[in-house]
């Protein structure tokens, strides 16, 4: 993973005539995370990038539901935080100087475990009701391979710096089991996925 970055720069370097370095924050299915990537363009009207990204754990879930994988990654080793991330940008409207906006398909690749909560039944009284116990439990690691196309713009700030917005739509699948879940038996789920992704882009030029 460290030698993304030296063989994407020399690449760019030695054959393309711009290359952007990108840091962003990232919200996806999986979780948060912040993303660092370079990318080179093969024309004016088509990017490609790759990069890591750092999934950051969160304690509280967005809802509370009996979700086993939304938003529930969760670091429990250092090498858990650490993912790979590869987009393609396909540029329109080339007439627009200030404003990029551009269509994209951005994958991402993570190992991690989950944290979920639960509220588990202790007992029942006739006058109190159902007596619950709060239980945390981890499952996993699982392989989280998150697939997304979508809408973005590239915005300029100054003759160097960009603000790079994008949203987007698709799929996660999620590979591996933990018995003690039944949903995990099977190896392989998957469902419904989405991306906000905000960040700066410095751009390096010949």
């Amino acid at each position: 993973m460290k030698y993304i970055f030296p063989l994407l720069i020399v690449f760019a370097n030695a054959t393309l005539a711009q290359v952007d370095i990108t840091s962003a924050f990232n919200s996806t299915y999986s979780g948060r995370s912040i993303i660092l990537s370079g990318s080179a363009y093969l024309n004016p009207k088509n990017e490609i990038g790759i990069g890591i990204r750092y999934n950051i754990n969160k304690l509280a879930h967005n809802d509370d539901q009996n979700n086993v994988f939304l938003k529930r990654q969760f670091g429990t080793e250092f090498k858990h935080h650490w993912g790979i991330t590869a987009f393609y940008h396909h540029y329109i409207f080339k007439d627009l100087n200030c404003v990029k906006p551009f269509v994209f398909y951005d994958f991402q690749y993570s190992k991690s475990p989950t944290r979920n909560r639960m509220f588990l039944p202790a007992f029942e009284d006739e006058e109190l009701g159902t007596l619950y116990y709060e239980v945390i439990e981890y499952f996993g690691p699982f392989t989280w391979l998150e697939n997304n196309i979508g809408v973005g713009i590239k915005a300029k700030i100054t003759n160097r710096l960009y603000l790079n917005q994008k949203i987007g739509v698709g799929a996660i699948f999620i590979l591996g089991k933990d018995e003690k879940r039944p949903i995990t038996y099977d190896n392989f789920e998957w469902d419904f996925a989405a991306l906000i992704q905000v960040g700066l882009a410095y751009r390096l030029e010949k």
